[in-house]
């Protein structure tokens, strides 16, 4: 990999490619036989995007189970002391709470390190409903990769 091919595909990438991606990109590089969408399937391992998700109790109950009604009742304790986690669970109650919503996102995490527990289990289960596969496209790799080659993008 030539000091341009590895700038072009950091910056597709979006950060520092790690010593695995590198080494398996490497061979995918061969000028005569360039796979761009194996490199992107490689850039694209991990990768992932927050959307919007509303969750309410059946969500909680199948996908905590077999602790969701634990997990309810701990969150309703705490919301009992703490009008945020109360208002939350009238969403969760109503099926509108959105866990893809970053305040939402980070009031759960915070209870959840504060409570530990069925709580702290629970939280990044319900938080990970709204994490989707972000791969990287190939036309960006290949179009990245065509630049650093010095050859016309399509």
């Amino acid at each position: 990999m030539t000091p341009e091919q590895l700038a072009a595909l950091v910056s597709v990438h979006g950060g520092p490619l790690t010593d695995a991606q590198v080494s398996a990109i490497t061979p995918l590089l061969d000028s005569d036989n360039r796979q761009d969408q194996q490199i992107a399937a490689v850039l694209s391992q991990g990768r992932t995007r927050v959307e919007r998700h509303l969750i309410g109790l059946g969500d909680v109950l199948g996908g905590l189970a077999p602790n969701g009604g634990a997990w309810l009742d701990a969150m309703t304790s705490i919301g009992q002391q703490d009008p945020n986690v109360k208002w939350a669970m009238k969403l969760i109650e109503s099926n509108t709470l959105n866990v893809g919503h970053p305040a939402t996102r980070a009031l759960a995490l915070a209870v959840a390190n504060a409570a530990g527990g069925v709580v702290a289990q629970g939280v990044p289960l319900l938080l990970a409903l709204a994490e989707a596969p972000d791969p990287i496209d190939v036309g960006l790799v290949s179009d990245a990769l065509n630049m650093a080659e010095g050859r016309m993008p399509l």
